[in-house]
């Protein structure tokens, strides 16, 4: 449920040929607010293996809450803010092939279904709480989930990693692109080896303040192997992102992902995937009640 936007390790924003207005792109968080989002999902997954087709098909709709936390006086400069996720409700369905789905909702007082109970433990409760740069860069990160407290905070800010789209660190025009590298692991046999990603970033428009930002991921090099194509196409999704420019919120997030794999698993295989990903601001105002950060400020490394 998490959008798989992915967090900059390099940024070269393009110059606008033509001289024209730039734009500089900020996240801004204002302490004790709340952003409210609805999040809908949805993936099919039609496969063709030896000769037995399956059709799995996951949906899902969640409300996320971010809470803006006082900004520690220690702070690294170009900290946008402190921030407490929460899970507010969740609902979810999973059906394979004709039979009926198995269903979870959160607002509904009635047994859990397998599979399900993790989801029950946290879908009305405090995630985690991080420090965000106003780039976007996730720069630490604690759980606040039950038994996970202790969780080495450098796996948890890993985990967060791609909550928001990062931005340039110059102002930009329209049509300008900033292209960001990254590295994730695909599995081999029994080993796990690096695949360069690039994440390439284009200026649309902006109207109304609002700036919409085309967002495609690639893998460099482009897989051949279907073992690799498998692995890599949901991690390779492309959207767009509206964002507020004076604000410095995300207004809409979509990111999609349609992929086509043959020779899935042997000769004859094939393997459909399409999924969709969609985040809304739906709310935003003051929060009612705020508990202490649990940020250690002082583990925050300086923001670059």
């Amino acid at each position: 449920m998490t959008p798989l936007l992915l967090a900059a390790l390099s940024l070269v924003p393009l110059a606008d040929p033509a001289g024209g207005e730039t734009h500089l792109l900020r996240y801004k968080f204002e302490p004790g607010t709340s952003l409210r989002h609805e999040i809908a999902t949805s993936a099919t997954i039609d496969s063709l293996l030896q000769g037995t087709a399956q059709i799995v098909q996951n949906s899902g709709s969640t409300v996320q809450r971010i809470d803006v936390l006082p900004l520690p006086a220690d702070a690294p400069e170009g900290t946008a803010g402190v921030l407490r996720v929460h899970s507010e409700k969740v609902k979810l369905s999973a059906q394979f092939d004709a039979q009926p789905p198995t269903t979870y909702d959160s607002e509904k007082d009635e047994p859990v279904a397998d599979g399900y109970q993790a989801v029950d433990q946290v879908a009305k409760a405090p995630l985690g709480e991080l420090t965000v740069s106003e780039l976007g860069e996730v720069t630490h990160a604690v759980s606040l989930l039950p038994g996970m407290e202790q969780v080495d905070s450098k796996k948890v800010t890993e985990g967060y990693r791609d909550l928001f789209p990062s931005l340039p660190a110059e102002p930009v025009a329209v049509g300008a692109v900033w292209d960001e590298s990254l590295t994730v692991r695909v599995q081999e046999g029994k080993l796990l080896k690096p695949w360069k990603l690039r994440r390439r970033s284009t200026l649309e428009k902006v109207e109304d303040g609002v700036a919409t930002i085309a967002v495609t991921i690639t893998p460099l090099p482009p897989p051949t192997d279907p073992v690799f194509q498998e692995q890599l196409a949901m991690k390779c999704p492309s959207g767009v992102v509206e964002f507020d420019v004076e604000k410095g919120r995300i207004l809409m997030l979509r990111a999609d992902v349609d992929a086509e794999i043959v020779g899935f698993r042997g000769p004859g295989g094939l393997l459909k995937l399409k999924s969709s990903h969609v985040q809304r601001l739906v709310e935003s105002g003051p929060t009612e009640t705020l508990a202490p950060a649990r940020t250690a400020s002082s583990d925050v490394a300086e923001i670059r």
